[in-house]
């Protein structure tokens, strides 16, 4: 008999992620950005810091990202300034301590 009664899913947060700064542009109200923040969610990413409807630092899927950076080229996304790769944020990287 086997251990494992029900059988295993992929193992799905093998897909690569990143940090990003993402910024809003003026005037985007707190709904729309609440909305985007869902989707953040449901895209398998998470969100760090809001920034009240200004900006909010995230983990995405770098897949979900370069659909943004794309969609962002094309000028086509009606709430988003611009999207950055922030290294600092990444959970991937290893931290450093300085002593002194």
């Amino acid at each position: 008999m086997s251990l494992l009664s029900k059988p295993i899913k992929p193992f799905q947060s093998a897909a690569a992620k990143g940090s990003y700064i993402i910024k809003f542009k003026k005037g985007v109200s707190q709904e729309k950005a609440d909305k985007f923040y869902s989707e953040i969610t449901n895209q398998g990413g998470s969100v760090q810091e809001k920034q009240h409807d200004s900006s909010a630092t995230a983990v995405l899927p770098e897949s979900f990202a370069q659909q943004l950076n794309s969609t962002l080229q094309g000028g086509d996304h009606d709430i988003i300034e611009y999207i950055a790769n922030f290294p600092a944020l990444s959970h991937t990287s290893p931290r450093t301590q300085r002593g002194g």
